[in-house]
């Protein structure tokens, strides 16, 4: 429609309106296409954008998903820690993540060091009581305060994390802790024809030591000792000029001795020196560990006895 105003010669203004129709099929048609397309794209352009976001997401979430797989093999005793590499965001969850599991499993491994180092304690005061006679009662009391002082002890290596070595203030007399580990070792072992020479005492020998340490050290070498010599076990007890400040003692038997070349090996847990005496190779391992802690190593050497030497330089109380 079109409107036009037209002016007469006499100025006289005449309206008139133009109209064009045509039907308005196409143009709907065209609209209705139109609009066809438009949501057909914006479905396709939804569609392709869900699908971007799955693979992002898959993406993003693919180190987490191999997080749960690593502690699912963790679970199922597959591996003992997380393996494979991750984004920086999540690499301090994996690194604290594996030093919780390095702690378990330490923590596991002590409980189970603990235990067998247990029972290699009692073995002895256990021994010692099947040889009492039923009017021994002083002496069955004694070995069973021992044995108490012996769970009490290994107990709390299990729980403690690491060992904190020497003390200030720790005292102990090694002339008394060898004198009731002869006693008791004298009595376990009555049944064989050997002699544990312990020397005479011209002084106090006290060691800067719990005295649990120490009665485990010489208890476990006293005891192999009694198991390998073939006749006499001796311990002296010396000062040196080289160790001003400490007490060197020597355990020497008359057994067959330990070669060079197994010396080094025979101090790891469960390695034994032969299979002809009972025992689970933990004794030795037990010495290092203690005397780890007080800086203190242990020696092997050849016996002038004839057999094997074991030097211990232990640190003096003052």
């Amino acid at each position: 429609r079109y409107a036009v105003l037209w002016e007469a010669a006499d100025g006289r203004e005449q309206r008139y309106e133009f109209w064009v129709l045509e039907t308005a099929a196409p143009l709907n048609q065209i609209i209705q296409t139109f609009r066809q397309q438009l949501w057909g794209g914006l479905a396709a352009v939804t569609l392709a954008l869900l699908i971007a976001l799955w693979l992002v997401a898959r993406w993003g979430l693919r180190p987490l998903h191999q997080l749960a797989q690593n502690l699912q093999k963790i679970r199922t005793g597959e591996q003992g820690r997380l393996q494979g590499r991750y984004p920086s965001e999540l690499q301090p969850l994996t690194d604290n993540l594996n030093r919780l599991l390095d702690a378990e499993q330490s923590q596991r491994e002590r409980y189970r060091t603990a235990m067998a180092d247990l029972a290699h304690s009692l073995k002895t005061p256990l021994a010692v009581i099947r040889t009492l006679e039923p009017a021994d009662s002083r002496e069955l009391h004694e070995q069973v305060h021992r044995m108490d002082q012996i769970v009490r002890y290994q107990l709390q290596r299990a729980v403690t994390e690491t060992r904190q070595g020497p003390v200030l203030g720790q005292r102990s007399s090694l002339n008394q802790s060898l004198d009731r580990l002869g006693r008791a070792l004298g009595k376990a072992f009555h049944h064989e024809d050997k002699v544990l020479d312990l020397p005479e005492p011209d002084q106090e020998w006290t060691l800067a030591m719990d005295v649990n340490d120490v009665l485990e050290v010489f208890g476990n070498l006293l005891e192999n000792g009694f198991k390998y010599a073939r006749s006499v076990i001796t311990v002296s007890v010396t000062r040196q000029p080289d160790f001003p400040d400490c007490w060197v003692v020597d355990i020497d038997d008359d057994g067959p001795g330990i070669d060079l070349e197994r010396r080094h090996a025979v101090l790891n847990r469960g390695q034994r020196l032969d299979t002809l005496q009972p025992g689970q190779g933990i004794g030795l391992s037990m010495v290092t560990d203690i005397l780890g802690s007080y800086g203190v190593s242990l020696r092997i050497d050849d016996s002038p006895l004839g057999g094997a030497r074991f030097r211990l330089v232990l640190p003096a109380a003052p």
